[in-house]
């Protein structure tokens, strides 16, 4: 977006902004529940999440 706009330091201020928002809460209850949820579970659950996700991604790039 930055490179569309001439003032780009409001561009990268906010997304920046943006992201600490979003990340910062994701990062703070993953440290809080890190200890109690089992890692094998949590690398189960992101996998079977990645293949979805890819899966469709991959399913409109052919339809289109």
């Amino acid at each position: 977006m930055a490179a569309h706009f001439q003032t780009w330091l409001p561009v990268v201020a906010g997304t920046t902004i943006g992201m600490m928002l979003a990340n910062g809460p994701a990062v703070f209850f993953g440290h809080h529940f890190a200890d109690r949820l089992p890692i094998r579970w949590v690398h189960a659950i992101a996998a079977v999440l990645f293949l979805i996700l890819g899966a469709v991604a991959l399913h409109k790039a052919l339809a289109s």
